[in-house]
């Protein structure tokens, strides 16, 4: 069997994976400032927005509907649910996925430290056909009760897409 010569990489070629490598590391840092990015975005969305949904959820369920679609008008924004301390939906943004219902969610929000009623913030990055996104889920609080919880989904598919235009 004819012993093959090693192959050695000319300058070129050497920049090219140095390229490539330093491409790898920037879109995954990238990737991380944005996702951290939108988490503080959806924490300051649903906290500044809690009191008033708190002040609609036993009041006129059209006034929750209409805060709740106020809280999707961002473009990024793929919808907004509201959801019921038992898990179960109270309203929700047209299109909500139902891949991340309320019993999904809630479900994962609830803290083994407390109480099983009991949840917490809670955060995640998950994928969907369309793409990735963003899950924020916040109780809401009520004279000290918790009532219920939302949950804000962003759309993440934005980053593949720059990604992609980026190695080309």
């Amino acid at each position: 069997m004819p012993r093959r010569a090693p192959v050695v990489l000319g300058p070129v070629g050497v920049l090219a994976l140095l390229t490539r490598a330093g491409s790898g590391l920037v879109n995954s840092t990238v990737r991380e400032w944005v996702e951290r990015d939108v988490n503080a975005r959806s924490r300051v969305v649903l906290v500044g927005a809690s009191q008033s949904l708190a002040n609609a959820w036993n009041g006129n369920p059209g006034n929750l509907e209409k805060q709740l679609i106020e809280l999707a008008r961002d473009e990024r924004v793929m919808g907004v649910a509201a959801c019921n301390s038992d898990l179960s939906l109270r309203l929700s943004t047209p299109g909500f996925p139902e891949e991340f219902g309320c019993w999904v969610v809630g479900s994962r929000a609830k803290s083994e430290e407390h109480s099983a009623s009991e949840l917490q913030e809670w955060k995640t990055v998950a994928n969907l056909p369309s793409g990735r996104v963003h899950v924020s889920a916040m109780p809401l609080n009520e004279n000290g009760q918790q009532i219920g919880f939302v949950i804000l989904l962003h759309d993440l598919s934005y980053i593949d897409k720059r990604e992609r235009q980026a190695t080309i």
